[in-house]
């Protein structure tokens, strides 16, 4: 019968996880008035701040990829060619095209690379995990999370290294690694927390919740889903919160 309880509060665990990432995406309504910007005035149609804002806001990922390629054929600017190819690498990601994604991910990290830039080169190396692990490619998603939060380690993008450590959890929970991904989530809780971003923290103890009761820790499982459930149903009020768990942070 506890079983069955802990059970209930995980599915509602994870709704509610659902239910927020939903919510929380990026504005449509915003990339539809900047579209139309774009479409009324021929002399907008070469402004790279408009279409780096129309992709940056769109959710249709065709659409994105089209303001992307648009982007890129107008700029020649690093920083700009190197966000239009994360964009592009994201929309690719939620089309299941993974190799795709993975060609205009590896673009990015090759510009990231030029610039010099440590951060960046963190970021990508979690977004090329993050394609690696959905297409299911455990290894190489082990991979590129170990390099890319240890160049995240080197930086104060606190943020970007928590969702990092959070994602590489998730890839060793799928995996049965347990122990690994009870010290990643741990870690991500703990920086969510110390960042008061409640949200975030939610999916952390969620996902805790889940791994001790994998565990066989009933006790624990269930005070970590209790408070998972009371942050999500929380932090919707947070009309604030625009990005999910694998959105890089710089976009």
């Amino acid at each position: 019968m506890v079983q069955f309880e802990i059970k209930r509060r995980l599915l509602l665990c994870l709704y509610l996880v659902f239910h927020c990432m939903v919510s929380f995406g990026q504005d449509a309504s915003r990339a539809d008035s900047l579209k139309q910007i774009y479409l009324s005035d021929e002399n907008r149609r070469t402004d790279q701040k408009l279409l780096s804002s129309i992709a940056t806001h769109e959710i249709n990922p065709d659409s994105i990829i089209k303001y992307v390629e648009l982007l890129i054929d107008v700029t020649e600017m690093d920083s700009l060619l190197l966000k239009a190819n994360m964009h592009k690498a994201a929309a690719y990601r939620l089309k299941g095209e993974y190799n795709e994604a993975l060609e205009s991910a590896f673009e990015a990290m090759s510009i990231a690379h030029e610039l010099g830039d440590r951060e960046l080169i963190g970021i990508i190396n979690i977004t090329i995990a993050n394609i690696y692990s959905e297409n299911q490619d455990r290894s190489n998603a082990s991979l590129y999370f170990k390099t890319g939060i240890d160049f995240l380690r080197k930086t104060q993008d606190s943020l970007s290294l928590a969702k990092a450590l959070f994602n590489a959890a998730d890839n060793y929970l799928q995996i049965e690694k347990l122990d690994s991904a009870l010290i990643y989530t741990q870690e991500s809780e703990l920086i969510f927390k110390n960042l008061r971003e409640d949200h975030y923290r939610a999916y952390s103890l969620g996902n805790l919740g889940f791994i001790y009761f994998k565990k066989g820790d009933v006790e624990l499982a269930t005070r970590n889903i209790e408070k998972a459930i009371s942050g999500l149903e929380t932090s919707q009020k947070s009309k604030w919160i625009r990005e999910n768990m694998k959105r890089p942070t710089f976009s």
